[in-house]
């Protein structure tokens, strides 16, 4: 969200904690005070919930504050790097899915690189979704835990195991998007 409204007339906006909880609540069934009901979520799930409901917390009298709705959302071939570059070019942000090795423990806050031994197993440390708003030759910038992270593309290679573009409301006014044909299209692949 944030990302996706920083170039915006409107500016950046940063949802409040209790609309992300609100989020974590019902589309992953988390239960606040039951640590056992904190297992993560699907990322389907969750870009669902946003296209259908948006993210923001309700005021009294039924007014949404910081709300946010994701306009479409689309899988696309995370193995496709043009694709991937294309998508943030366009889109300002792709959420990817992740299946995180412990090695990567020791460099957060560094650059996530592929090590060898078993520490290097995919998903030894779990599933993680991340989003990409940036890339380079070396590789990308992800957003996680609230801080930007390095990650090459050897590490993308061998461990990032899906991928979605995201199409928040503020960028159907971006010039480079014809949106009235992407609409269409949209409609005719969910119908």
């Amino acid at each position: 969200l944030q990302v996706a409204t920083l170039n915006t007339p409107d500016g950046e906006i940063t949802p409040v904690d209790d609309a992300i909880l609100g989020l974590y609540e019902k589309a992953c069934g988390y239960v606040p005070g039951d640590p056992s009901s904190d297992q993560g979520g699907d990322i389907n799930t969750v870009l669902n919930s946003v296209r259908t409901t948006g993210l923001g917390k309700k005021e009294p009298g039924g007014h949404m504050r910081h709300h946010m709705v994701l306009h479409a959302y689309a899988s696309i071939n995370y193995r496709n790097i043009n694709a991937v570059k294309q998508a943030i070019a366009l889109f300002g942000v792709v959420d990817l899915g992740i299946e995180l090795p412990i090695s990567a423990q020791a460099q957060v806050g560094g650059v996530w690189d592929v090590t060898s031994g078993p520490n290097a197993q995919a998903g030894s440390w779990g599933g993680h979704s991340v989003v990409v708003s940036a890339y380079d030759a070396n590789g990308v910038t992800c957003i996680t835990w609230g801080a930007l992270q390095r990650m090459t593309w050897k590490f993308w290679d061998a461990y990032v195991d899906e991928a979605f573009s995201l199409f928040f409301n503020p960028w159907k006014n971006h010039e480079a998007l014809q949106v009235e044909a992407f609409d269409e299209a949209l409609q005719a692949v969910t119908a």
